[in-house]
């Protein structure tokens, strides 16, 4: 596992010593510098975990450095913690935005037990943050399949809905038909039994917790799936002047499928 990355920024030589010391054999990475205008370079070099920034510096300052860190969003989730010698500067911080100000501060001198309770206190907030954000896309993720699964049952919904308009039609005479009542009949109970299940479909999408679509495994063959799909569009294409025919080289094929689903893939390709 790779050890915690800690950037101390300083202009004070003396400070730096110090707090390299305290640090000695702990399981820390540590970068110090005591120029300024190297921190933003060392953000994308060094990848810190933890940052500590002193206040007044020659600019650029630790509050013009914290703000640049916090305003970028690849950085904003590596905590600041600035560390100061002068008892007035929480007056001055405070005038700045809320999203510019550190995670922490620490006093000058700083102790050597403040200065780890700190550290292990940021490299939580700093593994929280990253947690949350890893959770966050996650929920979008699943969102989006959620989305874009429910745009996919509602446009598929609409063949069965389209189909039974048209038996009715057969039905009330509105268009001519050489099916019977019972045939007619049939085919709409099908068509709407079928539409059931893609309602079913939909509210199981709705429930969706992890990025996959809800599955229901059974076992079947090539011959009843294209026979299914047959019946289903058959009377369909005849309005439309086209005959549809079966052809299979392996008909007694069995394999084990969502039946649901592999119709609905089937007829959007037949139709």
């Amino acid at each position: 596992m790779a050890k915690p990355r800690i950037l101390i920024v300083d202009d004070d030589p003396q400070v730096i010593d110090t707090m390299k010391a305290m640090l000695a054999g702990m399981p820390f990475c540590c970068h110090c510098t005591t120029n300024g205008s190297e921190v933003l370079s060392l953000m994308e070099s060094f990848n810190p975990s933890v940052v500590f920034l002193d206040i007044f510096m020659p600019s650029p300052d630790g509050l013009d450095l914290c703000r640049a860190i916090k305003e970028n969003p690849s950085w904003r989730s590596i905590p600041v913690v600035f560390i100061t010698g002068i008892a007035s500067a929480e007056e001055r911080i405070q005038a700045y935005s809320e999203d510019s100000l550190p995670d922490a501060i620490l006093h000058k001198p700083v102790s050597r037990s403040g200065l780890l309770i700190t550290i292990r206190a940021m490299l939580r907030l700093h593994e929280q943050v990253h947690q949350l954000e890893d959770a966050l896309q996650q929920q979008r993720k699943i969102e989006e399949l959620r989305d874009n699964l429910i745009n996919m049952l509602a446009h598929d919904m609409r063949h069965p809905l389209q189909s039974i308009y048209g038996f009715c039609s057969f039905l009330d005479g509105t268009l001519r038909s050489n099916f019977s009542v019972e045939e007619l009949a049939g085919n709409i109970k099908s068509h709407a039994f079928r539409l059931n299940q893609m309602l079913q479909n939909l509210l199981d999408v709705g429930k969706l917790e992890s990025k996959r679509m809800p599955l229901f495994w059974e076992e079947t063959s090539i011959i009843s799936c294209l026979n299914a799909c047959y019946d289903r569009l058959n009377n369909d294409a005849f309005s439309h002047g086209v005959s549809l025919e079966i052809f299979s080289d392996n008909p007694d094929f069995i394999f084990v499928a969502d039946k649901m689903l592999l119709g609905r893939i089937l007829d959007n390709l037949v139709n």
